[in-house]
């Protein structure tokens, strides 16, 4: 009997909650609502119980039958099951998405029923009780259990257990480190598996092995053939600051280069390199020592910043910047002083090329690099997953699974997986099918599938659809109400659901217990006091420790009030849950991680994170540790859109652990092997030019690459050979318009504006670049916005969006097609005199579209509202759809019909123009277009 559900027991009604049976009371039509849908659920259940297990066609078509039967009389008196009022009087009942599930609506809002009506939609289990070839046995054991199962290949394949050994050669070997004395059948693994991953350490292992027992002679020799080819020093990037490097040796390099006069090579005075291996900084001591040294202060460096001071700042990745103080009034200030800075960079370069250049000259020095870096760095192979064995049992037999759907399912049941998969790929499916997989293959209890708050319905909807009896449990907002969030997490703990879907919001309401994010706060501490004892042991000196005391302090504190801080209530915390695997699509939501970092004033890296982000961060650690490191499926279409950090984002909650075997445990670390600050003249915000550092270059790409794709399964639109439209010409069509007279005499005042902050005469009270850079991006889009009384050309570039959204509804009108326009600013709130939407509405009115078929995502407010304008739009009654990109950004299923997206201005990301580029859609060929330009 399921645990939470309702029950009838000698005509009255029961809910049953685990071990506790209440009787039910309420009014007459609740009464036959609920008795009718217990019976329809008892229909389907046994419906769905005699196709799992096998049943002939008469029996199948009986069942369809008598679901019929019960459903159609029940549907006519009471309504569809998915009305409000079949949901309130079921919703307490674990199986009313179940029954929701028996319906579907079409584009016209038409309710019809789901293909078990009429169909077999699960394929039964099937037990193989015999193969013909040993292939064939392992093909059925990957399927059965997931690994290299030597009894049971035994089992139907029956021959002698060597015969079965020597038809397999090559395709599976023992691994020495996995085997166990005493059992013959332990630690055999796939030559896929084997012969994959720290392969070099492998080879080590096994020719260790090999002397004792001749059986692994077979391992090395097909390990050696699987080595990565050993890099040259010309192929290993290299610079100041990468961590692998012995502080003696950048020591070297300065003594060398400088000519460092003995004296100050050793002694009280001694310029030494010093590392402070918590916060990964670096200084160099007694810069002032070699004062006169012609090297210091003009060969590699200047009067103002002398070398030892740019190698320092190199080490730690710093923008090396020369300001000069000036007096504004009563106060001081510093302005940078642009000659005196490009001449420090200038010798920063000269640095970086000697250093480069040194590093590599002696030959003992170079192999001792180059023989780390190919062991640590280059000793990965990839492995090639392959999902073609897999039988998904439970799975709707009408529903083919793709070549990387499957592959990409077997990959996950054997590690934590990002699914780096593009737009229209099926990440919903793949994590059913994951889902589904892991607990066959006991290798989960209980999963929790965490995504977008509007998408949880459509998720659990496709995930019956895909695994009719699975059995879910699908939250709502009424939930996490503070009188409802204890019942929820008691039901969650007490049932063996295979997954449990939330939204993204929610899953931060159920949080971890203050025990264990204490504990996580005390590594921090252990950490910082080992730091301060071995600065204070080894070099005795001073720098750094104050900071690192007072994050001490800080942290302290944190735990102090954690430990007193009793639970406000009774929820369960995350651990009490039995979750123990974790799936988070459009997870590229979590990526604003703080992360700590000592670069400073280079865009690209920034230090400031969510508290969503950190509490994902720690419940993934949770679930790693508690699995070894499994059971953690990432999906987003964009984990690097942005910048590069959010690669390291990813690693840290996937390869946390493996970062740390490489021993990058900062991301200044990470940064410093993998990345590089890159100086440019870029276009300002008010118009001209400007210097500008950004971390923007990567360098050692194909090792961090290879790392990167052990736990990322990438698959691109051009990888997929999806049916997807393509654009016109191929490319985004940039819509240009000429400044008005109004506009270039604003841009011009701003340009004064910008001016005067730059040259520090304005109070940043009063103004600042951020109000600067807002009012230009208004001004870009019309000047209205800033000055509703500002005169507008008729060209202007909101006319020139109105008259292209124009001829496209006329072109399209055949078929019906729609269009969405997004635009970030003038948005239609608040109680401004002009915006955006509404004057492109009353232009669109004006040209002849009817007003009705023009929407704004803003009017709708609640989910039910949203999926009700997104099916008016795949349907065609709604033409035109306005609103921001965050808002029509995830879970905006309107492609259908599209013709066109227009950006009214400029999208920050790629993959902001992704929403048109998607499956199933009428037109093939599509428009997007970018009014963001103005020409001045």
């Amino acid at each position: 009997m399921w645990q939470i559900t309702y029950t009838v027991i000698e005509g009255e009604i029961y809910y049953r909650d685990n071990d506790i049976m209440v009787r039910w009371s309420g009014n007459e039509t609740q009464r036959n609502r609920i008795l009718g849908m217990h019976a329809i659920r008892q229909s389907v259940r046994y419906l769905i119980d005699i196709q799992t297990h096998g049943c002939s066609t008469d029996q199948l078509v009986e069942a369809q039958e008598k679901l019929n039967k019960i459903y159609d009389p029940y549907v006519k008196k009471y309504g569809y099951l998915s009305s409000r009022a079949n949901k309130l009087a079921f919703r307490e009942d674990n199986d009313y998405y179940l029954l929701c599930s028996l319906e579907t609506e079409d584009e016209n809002k038409n309710i019809k029923k789901a293909d078990i009506f009429y169909k077999q939609t699960i394929a039964p289990v099937s037990i193989v009780k015999k193969v013909d070839t040993a292939m064939d046995a392992l093909k059925v054991s990957l399927a059965e259990y997931g690994k290299v199962h030597i009894p049971y290949m035994l089992s139907v394949y029956p021959v002698e257990r060597e015969r079965l050994l020597q038809e397999l050669k090559g395709q599976v070997f023992l691994n020495p480190v996995k085997a166990a004395d005493g059992n013959p059948n332990q630690g055999w693994e796939t030559a896929s598996e084997y012969l994959s991953g720290p392969v070099r350490n492998k080879l080590k292992a096994a020719e260790v092995y090999a002397k004792d027992n001749p059986v692994y002679l077979a391992n090395v020799e097909a390990l050696k053939a699987v080595q990565p080819e050993d890099l040259t020093a010309t192929e290993i990037g290299v610079k100041l600051g990468t961590s692998w490097i012995d502080q003696e040796d950048y020591e070297a390099f300065i003594y060398e280069t400088l000519n460092t006069p003995d004296q100050y090579r050793d002694g009280t005075y001694a310029i030494k390199v010093q590392l402070n291996r918590y916060t990964m900084s670096y200084k160099v001591t007694n810069k002032s020592s070699d004062y006169s040294s012609v090297a210091a202060s003009q060969t590699y460096g200047t009067k103002r910043i002398d070398a030892y001071s740019i190698i320092e700042a190199l080490l730690n990745q710093n923008v090396i910047t020369v300001k000069d103080k000036i007096e504004v009034g009563d106060s001081e200030r510093y302005v940078v002083n642009q000659k005196e800075t490009t001449l420090a960079r200038e010798k920063a370069t000269l640095i970086k090329d000697a250093f480069k250049e040194w590093i590599w000259k002696d030959p003992q020095r170079r192999k001792k690099y180059v023989d780390f870096y190919n062991q640590n760095f280059n000793d990965n192979r990839l492995r090639v997953y392959d999902g073609s064995y897999l039988s998904f049992p439970g799975m709707n037999p009408e529903i083919n699974m793709r070549d990387h759907q499957r592959n990409v399912v077997d990959r996950a049941l054997h590690g934590s997986t990002l699914l780096a998969h593009a737009v229209g790929a099926g990440k919903t499916y793949e994590i059913a099918a994951i889902c589904m997989e892991l607990k066959r293959l006991k290798l989960m209890h209980k999963a929790m599938i965490v995504v977008p708050n509007h998408l949880v319905g459509q998720m659990a909807a496709e995930f019956l659809h895909l695994y009719p009896s699975a059995n879910l449990l699908v939250t709502s907002k009424e939930d996490f109400k503070s009188e409802n969030r204890r019942k929820l997490t008691c039901r969650i703990a007490a049932n063996n659901y295979d997954a449990v879907i939330l939204g993204h919001s929610q899953f931060e309401r159920i949080p971890l217990s203050a025990e264990r994010r204490a504990k996580i706060l005390e590594n921090q501490v252990e950490r910082i006091s080992g730091a301060i004892a071995e600065m204070k042991e080894e070099q005795g000196a001073k720098w750094g420790i104050k900071d690192m005391e007072r994050q001490r302090k800080n942290l302290e504190s944190q735990i102090l009030s954690l430990r007193n801080d009793a639970k406000k209530d009774d929820v369960l915390d995350f651990e009490q849950l039995g979750i123990d695997a974790l799936f988070v699509d459009e997870a590229h939501v979590f990526k604003n991680l703080s992360i700590f970092s000592k670069i400073r004033n280079v865009a690209g890296i920034s230090t400031n994170g969510s508290q969503r982000a950190m509490d994902m961060f720690q419940k993934i650690q949770y679930i790693q540790e508690l699995t070894g490191g499994r059971n953690v499926i990432l999906a987003t279409g964009t984990p690097i859109s942005n910048t590069m950090c959010e690669m390291y984002v990813m690693q840290l909650y996937l390869q946390s652990q493996k970062l740390h075997e490489k021993g990058i445990d900062h991301f200044d670390s990470w940064a410093a092997n993998f990345g590089e600050v890159t100086t440019s003249l870029e276009m300002s915000p008010e118009g001209g030019y400007r210097m500008r550092s950004r971390f923007n270059k990567f360098c050692n790409l194909p090792e961090l690459m290879n790392m990167f794709r052990e736990v990322a399964d990438i698959q691109l639109p051009s990888m997929l050979n999806l049916n997807v439209p393509k654009l016109k010409g191929g490319k985004y069509k940039i819509v240009e318009s000429v400044a008005s007279e109004s506009v270039e005499y604003m841009m011009q005042e701003l340009a004064k504006r910008a001016e005067a902050i730059r040259a520090g005469n304005v109070d940043p009270t009063v103004d600042n670049m951020l109000k600067i850079t807002n009012e230009a991006r208004l001004l870009g889009t019309d000047p209205r916005l800033i000055d509703p009384d500002a005169e507008v050309d008729g060209d202007g570039k909101l006319f020139q969006a109105a008259e292209n959204i124009y001829q496209e509804y006329i072109g399209s009108q055949e078929f019906k097609g729609t269009q969405a326009v997004f635009c970030d600013i003038g948005t239609p709130t608040g109680n401004k005199k002009f915006n955006v939407y509404d004057f492109l509405k009353q232009e669109l009115i004006r040209k002849g579209i009817p007003e009705d078929e023009i929407a704004f995502i803003h009017d709708a407010h609640s989910d039910k509202q949203k999926e009700e304008l997104f099916a008016d739009m795949r349907s065609g009654r709604k033409r035109i759809l306005l609103g921001s990109t965050s808002m029509m950004g995830t879970g905006t299923n309107i492609q259908k019909r599209l013709v066109a997206a227009h950006h009214i201005d400029c999208p920050w990301k790629p993959s902001d123009v992704g929403r048109i580029l998607r499956t199933f859609k009428i037109k093939k060929n599509v428009e997007v277009t970018d009014n963001g330009k103005i020409i001045i």
